[in-house]
């Protein structure tokens, strides 16, 4: 990589070492980014008379609130170079009273603040313009994405280097809904089946099916290089419309390598990455409208590493860009950088044109895999721009990894116990095997609530209870919280049945998790009775979570974090989930996904910022069905956690429910109070539907009260 050396002629009032602590902003010194050199390295150091031709350029720096008597403009002029370019900083105000700028005559002067770093990136900038002679190049904001959209379909297209389906494949046509291993089954007849050509499932509906076969790790792969993922792709084919009451839920299942749970198949996920071959099984319920899916790829798919690391930093960048205002000084930076990392991917045309060969051809991508580790050196050098946002105390917002799932909705009941036990085995995975791209990946925490789902797993399968017990009470990265039996309904329910609620929820965490429970999550309820804070104080918890009254119809709801008063003057912190939802930007949404625009939103939407600089929160995973997180999801919040400090980007912390209101319950008295029920403009039928099992409902309670 080229460098530039930089004679700084400091004035003493200033000091050397706070000059270049400044425009380094107290870290390494800066790359700049040339639009067709590529990177290039600054080093700012002292000026020595005796080398002036070292450097290509050199700054006289001065505090024009001390004037320089006439002896010290002399000796200036005398140590300056008559040849080499010259420019002049100053410190902290303009440089009118600086009387040696016309014996000078700089390229360029400019002001710089040391405690706020303005002018910095302009002084940069101007360095760049004179030193490198960088060319004059405009960029057209929707021009210069559209190419990095351009740039991110070819590399996608080269992620993939090769797929080697299982051998000895079997099916089992008919399968049961069970949380075994297939293979444990003996009454199971299995048939072998071409696995080159897929499987077509047939005419079906509420089925199971199960396969096995074998996989192995290719010759090719070099673990250096490349990343393999046992892959079990289905092309979708419902037979009827699937809204409301045909609803698929399907395809969903599980996988199993050599004996152990692997992670799910559903919407989100048909790929886990493994290290070793061996005997990969899978259970699949096909849904429950009629289907006719077929199975197109079982076996192991390898990703070329560096690859895949260019596609989600570039596409990140990408969105981040996006997001900046054009105000921000460090939106051009951003946009050279990304534009010269593309630059040096050398890119041949892979596919017959029509015309004569004017261009070499490179079917087997040869060119573009020697170009890869350019690109991404680049890419990832942005990181030192600034310090990272893991480090000094810069706005932040708070992400917890969660996957809502309603006991009941669009499924047969049965079907939740699957979903609840695949999408847990697929968050164990992911924890256990985080993207080896970053030198320290983030400890994301992962949150399951309801005790219901975890008295079903402990019977449904109790290895993968063990698992979970272990990752959260050993491990720390899964957060056992939320007090209650289920994220239950709280307008029609009653008091009695509140407390119900948080007796054998609480019950079932302390007695078979260890868990103590600190906060009331239940971000998909649609509005909360004022008696809800009575009967949290009684528990002893002061803290309740929640998302949907941001989906009001008419009133928008004034606060994110304030104090919830009840009927009886009951307190309660209270704190509303701000990722924005995609579809409107102006409600919250529980189940975010980590996007570039989701991660900036969620502080800039957060309404207590100024009170709460550090307690936005995005509780990121796919959910109402289940699904949770995704490979992408976890390489975004390492590309945050690593991104420079810049305007309008905030850092990530990753607490537990616990931690996060530690924030919020020193910042108490400033907070906001919201006295009264927290009423839900929307959803309203809810409450008058299905009005026979409300009365039956009622009638118990009633019973109860008599008796």
């Amino acid at each position: 990589m080229k460098s530039i050396n930089i004679g700084c002629l400091v004035d003493s009032s200033v000091g050397i070492v706070k000059f270049i602590n400044t425009v380094t902003r107290n870290t390494i010194n800066p790359y700049y980014y040339h639009a067709l050199s590529g990177p290039m390295k600054y080093n700012f150091v002292q000026y020595d008379q005796t080398k002036e031709n070292d450097y290509a350029i050199v700054l006289l720096v001065v505090d024009p609130s001390r004037p320089l008597t006439k002896q010290e403009e002399q000796n200036i002029l005398n140590k300056l170079p008559q040849n080499a370019p010259r420019a002049v900083v100053t410190i902290n105000q303009s440089d009118a009273s600086i009387g040696i700028m016309k014996d000078i005559d700089p390229l360029f002067s400019i002001t710089i603040n040391t405690n706020t770093f303005d002018g910095v990136d302009m002084l940069l900038y101007q360095i760049a313009q004179y030193t490198m002679k960088d060319p004059n190049v405009i960029y057209d904001m929707p021009h210069i994405l559209d190419k990095f959209e351009k740039y991110l379909a070819l590399i996608d297209l080269n992620r993939v280097i090769s797929f080697t389906p299982a051998t000895n494949t079997q099916v089992c046509k008919d399968a049961t809904a069970s949380f075994k291993i297939p293979s444990s089954e003996a009454s199971y007849k299995r048939e072998d089946f071409d696995n080159r050509n897929g499987y077509q499932f047939g005419k079906l509906q509420y089925h199971w099916i199960a396969f096995k076969g074998k996989i192995a790790l290719p010759p090719s792969y070099d673990p250096k290089k490349h990343v393999i993922r046992a892959k079990f792709g289905i092309d979708k084919n419902y037979l009827e419309d699937t809204n409301d009451d045909n609803n698929p839920v399907g395809p969903e299942g599980r996988i199993w390598l050599n004996g152990q749970p692997l992670g799910a198949v559903d919407s989100f996920h048909d790929s886990h990455v493994i290290t070793e071959g061996g005997e990969m099984e899978v259970r699949i319920f096909t849904g429950r409208c009629w289907t006719n899916h077929h199975l197109s790829q079982f076996g192991v798919e390898i990703t070329e590493r560096n690859t895949e690391a260019i596609y989600y930093r570039l596409k990140f960048l990408d969105r981040v860009i996006d997001k900046l205002s054009d105000s921000n000084p460090d939106k051009i930076r951003l946009i050279r950088t990304v534009d010269a990392a593309v630059r040096s991917l050398d890119v041949h045309d892979s596919y017959e044109n029509g015309m004569w060969d004017i261009r070499i051809h490179d079917p087997n991508s040869t060119a573009f895999y020697a170009s890869v580790p350019q690109c991404l050196e680049i890419l990832r050098s942005i990181a030192y721009m600034r310090p990272s946002n893991a480090n000094d105390d810069h706005f932040s917002i708070s992400m917890i990894g969660y996957n809502h799932l309603d006991t009941v909705w669009q499924w047969p009941y049965a079907i939740s116990h699957f979903k609840s036990a695949n999408t847990i085995t697929s968050m164990l995975h992911l924890i256990e095997n985080p993207p080896d791209e970053f030198k320290d990946p983030v400890k994301w925490q992962y949150l399951a609530t309801a005790s219901q789902h975890y008295k079903w797993l402990k019977e449904d399968d109790p290895d993968l209870f063990e698992r979970v017990k272990s990752m959260a009470n050993d491990k720390k990265r899964w957060i056992v919280d939320g007090v209650s039996w289920l994220e239950h309904e709280c307008v029609v329910l009653n008091g009695e049945s509140m407390i119900r609620q948080m007796l054998y929820g609480e019950k079932f965490f302390t007695e078979n998790l260890n868990a103590e429970q600190t906060c009331l999550f239940l971000p998909d309820c649609f509005g909360f009775s004022a008696a809800l804070p009575q009967v949290l104080q009684g528990f002893g918890i002061d803290a309740f979570i929640t998302s949907k009254i941001s989906w009001s119809e008419y009133n928008d709801f004034p606060y994110h974090t304030f104090v919830w008063k009840g009927n009886d003057g009951s307190e309660v912190l209270s704190h509303f989930i701000s990722d924005p939802a995609s579809w409107n930007p102006k409600v919250s949404m529980y189940t975010g996904t980590a996007t570039v625009s989701e991660l900036l939103g969620t502080y800039q939407s957060y309404k207590q910022r100024d009170i709460c600089p550090h307690s936005a929160l995005t509780t990121v995973g796919n959910g109402d069905g289940g699904g949770g997180l995704t490979e992408e999801m976890i390489w975004n919040l390492n590309l945050l956690n690593e991104f420079p400090q810049i305007s309008q980007v905030p850092k990530v912390q990753f607490p537990t429910l616990k931690s996060l209101f530690e924030e919020i319950r020193q910042q108490k008295n400033l907070l906001p109070v919201w006295d009264g029920e927290l009423y839900l403009e929307y959803h309203r039928g809810t409450q008058t539907t299905m009005e026979e099992t409300k009365r039956q409902v009622q009638d118990n309670n009633v019973q109860e009260d008599i008796g």
